[in-house]
């Protein structure tokens, strides 16, 4: 194939998007410069995110119960972190 050949074009199981890049017909696989890349699923990278920041939040919980900030069986205590964290905080810069 002359070095002028317009992209994309076929060559057998793959697709040939440009100078060392090919990508595979089912589109499950792209090749760039010997590595082999899968795309991802963007929902399902989102969820992943999602479940991440959750078990944060439940360890930042866990934390302020642990010392007196919240407690766990007050489901009013849990509606708004932020408010429990600064209310908390400034009781401790006060008594300091």
């Amino acid at each position: 194939m002359p070095p002028t050949q317009d992209f994309p074009y076929q060559d057998g199981d793959v697709t040939v998007l440009g100078p060392e890049i090919f990508a595979s017909n089912d589109g499950k696989v792209l090749c760039w410069k010997g590595d082999n890349y899968v795309p991802q699923n963007r929902l399902n990278l989102a969820h992943r995110a999602r479940r991440a920041k959750k078990h944060q939040l439940d360890d930042i919980l866990r934390a302020l119960c642990d010392i007196g900030f919240m407690k766990d069986d007050d489901p009013y205590s849990h509606a708004d972190l932020a408010d429990v964290i600064r209310q908390n905080g400034q009781a401790l810069k006060e008594g300091a």
